[in-house]
Protein backbone atom coordinates (compact mmCIF):
# COMPACT_ATOMS: atom_id res chain seq x y z
CA UNK A 1 0.00 0.00 0.00
CA UNK A 2 3.18 2.02 -0.02
CA UNK A 3 2.24 3.20 -3.57
CA UNK A 4 -1.18 4.43 -2.49
CA UNK A 5 -0.45 6.84 0.42
CA UNK A 6 0.96 10.69 1.18
CA UNK A 7 2.65 11.75 4.36
CA UNK A 8 0.94 15.08 4.66
CA UNK A 9 4.08 17.87 6.45
CA UNK A 10 4.87 20.96 6.77
CA UNK A 11 7.25 21.77 3.76
CA UNK A 12 10.53 23.44 4.73
CA UNK A 13 9.76 26.77 3.07
CA UNK A 14 10.23 29.76 5.29
CA UNK A 15 6.78 31.32 3.85
CA UNK A 16 5.01 28.43 5.12
CA UNK A 17 4.05 29.22 8.81
CA UNK A 18 4.75 27.20 11.81
CA UNK A 19 1.53 27.81 14.17
CA UNK A 20 1.74 27.51 18.15
CA UNK A 21 -1.71 27.94 20.30
CA UNK A 22 -1.99 30.97 21.75
CA UNK A 23 -1.71 31.18 25.62
CA UNK A 24 -5.15 30.50 26.68
CA UNK A 25 -5.71 27.82 24.06
CA UNK A 26 -2.33 26.12 25.14
CA UNK A 27 -3.90 25.95 28.52
CA UNK A 28 -6.86 24.07 27.00
CA UNK A 29 -7.13 20.53 25.94
CA UNK A 30 -8.10 21.35 22.24
CA UNK A 31 -6.21 17.99 20.87
CA UNK A 32 -8.76 15.53 22.45
CA UNK A 33 -11.09 13.70 20.35
CA UNK A 34 -14.57 14.61 20.77
CA UNK A 35 -13.97 16.88 23.30
CA UNK A 36 -16.53 19.53 23.13
CA UNK A 37 -14.68 23.31 23.27
CA UNK A 38 -17.16 26.46 23.97
CA UNK A 39 -15.14 28.83 22.12
CA UNK A 40 -12.52 28.65 19.28
CA UNK A 41 -9.52 28.28 19.50
CA UNK A 42 -6.31 30.78 18.27
CA UNK A 43 -3.03 30.10 16.97
CA UNK A 44 -0.24 32.18 15.71
CA UNK A 45 2.53 31.93 13.57
CA UNK A 46 5.87 30.88 15.18
CA UNK A 47 7.94 32.68 13.11
CA UNK A 48 6.26 35.78 12.69
CA UNK A 49 9.22 37.76 14.14
CA UNK A 50 11.53 36.35 11.87
CA UNK A 51 9.59 36.89 8.73
CA UNK A 52 8.35 40.46 9.32
CA UNK A 53 11.80 41.73 9.79
CA UNK A 54 12.55 39.70 6.84
CA UNK A 55 10.17 40.78 4.54
CA UNK A 56 8.83 37.24 3.94
CA UNK A 57 5.19 37.43 3.29
CA UNK A 58 3.69 33.85 4.45
CA UNK A 59 1.27 31.59 2.42
CA UNK A 60 -2.29 31.36 2.66
CA UNK A 61 -3.48 27.51 1.96
CA UNK A 62 -6.15 25.73 2.80
CA UNK A 63 -4.18 23.62 5.81
CA UNK A 64 -1.87 25.27 7.86
CA UNK A 65 0.40 23.37 10.30
CA UNK A 66 0.94 22.85 14.00
CA UNK A 67 4.05 20.83 14.11
CA UNK A 68 2.26 17.27 13.43
CA UNK A 69 -0.88 18.29 13.88
CA UNK A 70 -3.06 20.62 10.74
CA UNK A 71 -5.83 22.94 10.79
CA UNK A 72 -7.97 23.00 7.37
CA UNK A 73 -10.11 25.54 5.72
CA UNK A 74 -14.04 24.95 5.13
CA UNK A 75 -13.16 23.58 1.72
CA UNK A 76 -11.41 21.08 3.39
CA UNK A 77 -13.92 20.27 5.90
CA UNK A 78 -16.72 19.79 2.99
CA UNK A 79 -13.80 17.29 1.22
CA UNK A 80 -13.65 15.09 4.25
CA UNK A 81 -17.10 15.31 4.74
CA UNK A 82 -18.30 14.07 1.54
CA UNK A 83 -15.77 11.69 1.80
CA UNK A 84 -17.05 10.63 5.10
CA UNK A 85 -13.98 10.09 6.74
CA UNK A 86 -14.67 8.14 10.40
CA UNK A 87 -12.23 8.88 12.36
CA UNK A 88 -11.89 12.38 12.67
CA UNK A 89 -13.29 15.41 14.11
CA UNK A 90 -13.07 19.30 14.21
CA UNK A 91 -12.90 22.17 16.54
CA UNK A 92 -13.35 25.44 15.52
CA UNK A 93 -10.05 27.70 14.61
CA UNK A 94 -8.84 31.07 14.14
CA UNK A 95 -5.50 32.15 12.77
CA UNK A 96 -3.92 35.41 13.77
CA UNK A 97 -1.62 35.96 10.80
CA UNK A 98 1.44 38.06 10.32
CA UNK A 99 -0.12 41.31 9.92
CA UNK A 100 -2.76 40.49 12.92
CA UNK A 101 -5.56 39.69 10.44
CA UNK A 102 -7.60 37.32 11.77
CA UNK A 103 -8.71 33.70 9.97
CA UNK A 104 -11.57 32.41 11.51
CA UNK A 105 -12.53 29.81 8.27
CA UNK A 106 -10.74 27.56 9.88
CA UNK A 107 -10.89 23.93 11.88
CA UNK A 108 -8.45 22.06 13.80
CA UNK A 109 -8.36 18.78 13.36
CA UNK A 110 -9.09 15.46 15.86
CA UNK A 111 -8.10 11.79 15.29
CA UNK A 112 -10.07 9.32 17.16
CA UNK A 113 -7.08 7.42 17.32
CA UNK A 114 -3.66 6.31 15.62
CA UNK A 115 -3.01 3.55 13.77
CA UNK A 116 0.03 1.72 13.97
CA UNK A 117 0.50 0.33 10.75
CA UNK A 118 4.60 0.57 9.58
CA UNK A 119 6.37 -2.30 9.00
CA UNK A 120 9.10 -2.93 11.42
CA UNK A 121 10.90 -5.42 8.85
CA UNK A 122 10.91 -2.86 6.02
CA UNK A 123 10.84 0.48 7.37
CA UNK A 124 14.30 2.23 7.82
CA UNK A 125 14.10 3.07 11.52
CA UNK A 126 16.37 3.84 14.28
CA UNK A 127 16.51 0.34 16.40
CA UNK A 128 16.90 2.03 19.78
CA UNK A 129 13.85 3.43 20.85
CA UNK A 130 14.16 6.87 22.43
CA UNK A 131 14.62 6.77 26.27
CA UNK A 132 11.51 10.00 26.70
CA UNK A 133 9.11 8.00 25.04
CA UNK A 134 9.98 4.51 24.29
CA UNK A 135 8.97 5.40 20.74
CA UNK A 136 11.02 5.29 17.37
CA UNK A 137 12.78 7.27 15.07
CA UNK A 138 11.27 6.66 11.62
CA UNK A 139 13.93 7.67 8.29
CA UNK A 140 11.84 6.17 5.76
CA UNK A 141 8.45 3.92 6.00
CA UNK A 142 7.31 1.00 4.46
CA UNK A 143 3.51 0.59 5.75
CA UNK A 144 1.95 -3.04 6.77
CA UNK A 145 -1.04 -4.36 4.19
CA UNK A 146 -2.36 -6.33 6.44
CA UNK A 147 -2.97 -3.81 9.20
CA UNK A 148 -4.39 -1.19 6.68
CA UNK A 149 -6.40 -4.00 4.99
CA UNK A 150 -8.27 -4.84 8.38
CA UNK A 151 -9.25 -0.97 8.64
CA UNK A 152 -12.28 0.23 6.79
CA UNK A 153 -10.98 3.03 4.37
CA UNK A 154 -13.07 5.79 5.31
CA UNK A 155 -11.25 5.34 8.67
CA UNK A 156 -7.84 5.22 6.92
CA UNK A 157 -8.74 8.05 4.16
CA UNK A 158 -6.27 10.16 6.85
CA UNK A 159 -4.51 9.26 9.86
CA UNK A 160 -1.71 9.65 12.69
CA UNK A 161 0.76 7.20 12.64
CA UNK A 162 1.49 5.50 15.76
CA UNK A 163 4.46 3.60 17.65
CA UNK A 164 6.51 6.48 16.34
CA UNK A 165 8.40 9.44 17.66
CA UNK A 166 6.81 11.72 14.95
CA UNK A 167 3.03 11.05 14.56
CA UNK A 168 2.99 12.10 11.50
CA UNK A 169 -0.23 12.26 8.87
CA UNK A 170 -0.86 9.97 6.67
CA UNK A 171 -3.69 10.55 2.87
CA UNK A 172 -4.82 7.99 1.42
CA UNK A 173 -4.30 8.93 -2.75
CA UNK A 174 -8.21 9.79 -3.16
CA UNK A 175 -8.18 12.07 -0.36
CA UNK A 176 -4.73 13.60 -1.94
CA UNK A 177 -6.12 14.05 -5.22
CA UNK A 178 -8.80 16.00 -3.68
CA UNK A 179 -6.37 18.42 -2.06
CA UNK A 180 -4.39 18.98 -4.52
CA UNK A 181 -7.94 20.10 -6.79
CA UNK A 182 -8.29 22.63 -4.15
CA UNK A 183 -4.72 23.94 -4.59
CA UNK A 184 -2.90 22.81 -1.78
CA UNK A 185 0.44 23.11 -2.74
CA UNK A 186 2.45 19.60 -4.00
CA UNK A 187 4.93 20.10 -1.68
CA UNK A 188 2.79 19.23 1.23
CA UNK A 189 2.23 16.26 0.50
CA UNK A 190 5.07 13.54 -0.40
CA UNK A 191 4.60 10.18 -1.87
CA UNK A 192 5.45 7.44 1.41
CA UNK A 193 7.81 5.70 -1.30
CA UNK A 194 9.70 9.62 -1.53
CA UNK A 195 9.47 10.22 2.26
CA UNK A 196 12.69 10.68 3.81
CA UNK A 197 12.88 11.71 7.87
Amino acid sequence: MDKEYYVLERPARDEVSLLSATRNTASEDFRKYGQYLSKPIFFTNDWRDENVKAGILEEQSHILFNGNDILISKEVVEVLRLLDIQNIDFTSAIYIDDKDQYHEEYYFVRFRGKVDCWSRIDSDYNKKPRSSSGLHYVYSYSLNDETLQEIDLKSRLIFKMAGTSLSLCFVHKALAEELLKLGIPGDYLTPVLDYEG
